[in-house]
């Protein structure tokens, strides 16, 4: 069964060649996400601190309408303090679902994905990474096997 994608912002180079909801839909595409199972809230980075309770409302409404019984977002701190993403956790916890984060424990839930396909969806997002740059593609190579494996827990 295919899994819907809430993407929550627009992203600060949307208006830049179709901008990063641009970039997700193909990116998405490439992890075998079909648009029709894409939704976008368009809000503007930044600011999702001040939209929690309508990211919660807009995450149980779409695990509402697709059956689903659980939600992945950014753990508490954000993995690296951006507030839009520590912003997303609370977004989750108001939504009362069952509720997993990303989590470095290989003793969590395991998901197994193909690293090929993570590699093509990362490529569509020029505007995040300097794909050019070869330090960029080396070091995608030295990690090729831990992108195939993530592990998350229920928080």
């Amino acid at each position: 069964m295919a899994r819907p994608v809430l993407s929550i912002c627009s992203g600060v180079h949307f208006v830049e060649a179709g901008g990063r909801r641009f970039e997700s839909v193909r990116g998405l595409g490439a992890l075998g996400v079909a648009a029709e199972h894409q939704y976008y809230a368009g809000l503007q980075d930044g600011r999702l601190s001040r939209n929690v309770t309508l990211l919660g409302g807009l995450a149980f409404k779409l695990a509402e309408q697709h059956g689903l019984d659980s939600i992945v977002t950014f753990a508490a701190d954000g993995f690296d303090g951006h507030i839009d993403h520590m912003a997303t956790y609370l977004a989750g916890r108001y939504a009362e679902l069952p509720h997993y984060v990303r989590s470095a424990s290989a003793t969590d839930y395991a998901f197994e994905g193909d690293p090929q396909m993570k590699m093509a969806a990362m490529a569509e997002h020029a505007s995040q990474y300097d794909l050019a740059a070869p330090d960029f593609w080396n070091g995608m190579d030295l990690y090729r096997d831990q992108l195939g494996v993530e592990y998350y827990q229920p928080v």
